[in-house]
């Protein structure tokens, strides 16, 4: 009975051995799957973001140079 036991207690280990090693192996890539999307994900808003960002800068610097351009007419304007 003892040697029963025994054998039943190192089957066990064994096998909450393999199912940790398992569940570390699966979640650790599952943790690497969702990292990834994650990242793609901020790479895409932060890209949509600065693209954002470079419009406004460029639509802003071609008002101030029609501004410029407008005001250089101007004055031409009255000095003809």
């Amino acid at each position: 009975m003892w040697a029963y036991y025994r054998s039943e207690q190192e089957r066990l280990r064994v096998l909450k051995t393999s199912l940790d090693k398992s569940f570390f192996v699966h979640n650790s890539v599952y943790e690497e799957a969702i990292f990834t999307s994650e990242m793609r994900l901020m790479k895409a808003n932060m890209k949509i973001l600065q693209d954002k960002l470079l419009k406004e800068m460029h639509e802003e610097e071609l008002l101030n140079i029609r501004r410029g351009l407008a005001s250089l007419f101007k004055a031409h304007q009255g000095n003809v």
